[in-house]
């Protein structure tokens, strides 16, 4: 597969949809300590509170990286080496169009 420079559109949406996954993830990690139930069983709690610490972890570790994804997606979209050359998709404003091409 030959590599293809994304189109702006599609790397905004990348960025968008990082952010939306980082704030999701810390949504997901405050209502796991929200509804944190104590019961008790002193062994039931410890194993509890291990697997939500676990899973808070996890969630913290997803909103960091989605959040660094999304900041590095917005500084490559931004970059002059990235940006491609303006009109690059169209023919230069001095090139005859095809249907002046065709009346000489």
């Amino acid at each position: 597969m030959s590599p293809v420079t994304p189109d702006a559109t599609s790397v905004a949406a990348l960025a968008r949809a990082a952010a939306d996954l980082s704030r999701a993830a810390e949504a997901i990690g405050d209502e796991l300590i929200e509804h944190l139930v104590l019961v008790p069983d002193r062994a039931t709690r410890r194993a509890l509170d291990e697997t939500v610490d676990r899973a808070v972890a996890l969630a913290r570790t997803i909103q960091t990286d989605a959040a660094d994804l999304a900041g590095t997606v917005d500084l490559v979209a931004a970059s002059p080496r990235w940006q491609p050359p303006v009109g690059a998709d169209q023919a230069p404003a001095d090139a005859p169009s095809q249907a002046s091409e065709r009346h000489r």
